[in-house]
């Protein structure tokens, strides 16, 4: 499906969102972009929630409060990828058939068609046009290059890791995001990086998707990214803000040590060329 599609979908169905986190805020901000917001009629989470719960004003029902779902109704899954598996387990055959995973689609959502795509940039370039003050390829790489080499260092990065995403994420979805990490590590160092999934970037070069995939690329010294470029978009600020792009200064703010604070610059010299 292409997001044209899901426009048009999302224009003539009723609207039900499964989650209430960093991805279904997201997804919101789009959905008011595109005048969507009043062809919800709620939002479910997989556990039965308290009473009278409301997320941006709108009913939060536990999922088996919903069973089965209206065929007019789409159910838009608003989550991380990690947390895809366990929902099998939740949803029957007939509700899987009314689900569309939002993830995939909502930079375009919030920024538009892509401007180009298939194309592939040199690591380097990238690197540069990135903000120097965020720490958030830092920490990825850290724990990344820390498991691919059986390090004795990799249960304090893995807990920095963990840590830094809990700052926008609750901490079952930090470990999962953990084990994904590990899942994809190994993966391109197996394969390499996948051409059939681009990093996404802004004209501006600021990457909107695909970090830990260009951290990998760092560590194996791989050159060629494969990238799609979207619009420059005033979102971008809200998608990605200071909780996800760590800098130095929410770091601190949320009691990271001295030398956690010097492990991730480390890091951030490293893939600079800067030093070790």
């Amino acid at each position: 499906m292409t997001t044209e599609h899901l426009l048009e979908l999302l224009r003539t169905k009723n609207i039900l969102i499964f989650g209430t986190g960093f991805v279904a805020e997201r997804f919101w901000q789009a959905l008011e972009l595109h005048g969507f917001t009043k062809r919800v009629s709620g939002f479910t989470v997989s556990k039965r929630t308290e009473n009278n719960q409301i997320f941006h004003g709108c009913p939060v029902y536990g999922f088996s409060e919903l069973h089965p779902i209206e065929k007019e109704t789409v159910l838009c899954l608003a989550v991380h990828e990690t947390a895809l598996p366990e929902l099998r387990d939740v949803f029957s055959q007939e509700t899987r058939e009314q689900c569309i995973w939002i993830y995939p689609y909502l930079w375009e959502l919030l920024c538009g068609p892509p401007v180009e795509s298939g194309i592939i940039l040199s690591r380097h370039e990238l690197l540069k046009k990135q903000n120097p003050g965020y720490n958030w390829i830092s920490v990825r790489y850290l724990a990344m290059r820390d498991f691919l080499e059986h390090s004795a260092d990799y249960p304090d990065s893995a807990d920095l890791y963990c840590r830094a995403q809990m700052l926008h994420c609750g901490a079952a979805t930090a470990k999962k995001r953990l084990k994904a990490m590990e899942t994809l590590a190994e993966s391109i160092r197996s394969r390499g990086l996948d051409r059939n999934m681009p990093i996404l970037i802004d004209t501006s070069g600021r990457i909107l998707d695909g970090l830990h995939r260009f951290a990998a690329a760092f560590y194996f010294k791989i050159d060629e990214i494969p990238a799609t470029v979207l619009p420059t978009s005033e979102h971008y600020d809200q998608m990605l803000n200071e909780k996800n792009q760590i800098p130095d200064s929410i770091l601190l703010r949320a009691g990271f040590s001295a030398a956690n604070m010097d492990r991730i610059h480390r890091a951030k010299r490293e893939l600079t060329g800067s030093g070790r």
